[in-house]
């Protein structure tokens, strides 16, 4: 599998990190959903959409296919929900 070189995913590398990116984007996945169960669905898309955008393919690989599902759940960058009191 293979991502652009570059952001978040080489910043952890970088660092010495060793992780797997089909690991790496279930753990930004979860991260994520923790935001979006805490009715942040902003922050969730803030996490996971640059870490996502940096594959180039895999797409079909179970991890970011479930990655691509939160991002098509999210409501559009931006948008603010409006609570009813």
């Amino acid at each position: 599998m293979r991502f652009h070189h570059g952001g978040f995913f080489s910043s952890a590398t970088g660092k010495g990190a060793s992780v797997s990116a089909p690991r790496f984007s279930t753990a930004i996945t979860l991260f994520a959903r923790l935001w979006l169960d805490r009715e942040r669905p902003g922050d969730a898309r803030q996490v996971l959409a640059p870490v996502y955008g940096q594959f180039v393919e895999g797409f079909e690989v179970a991890e970011l296919c479930a990655a691509r599902q939160l991002l098509d759940a999210l409501p559009p960058h931006g948008y603010r929900a409006h609570r009813v009191p």
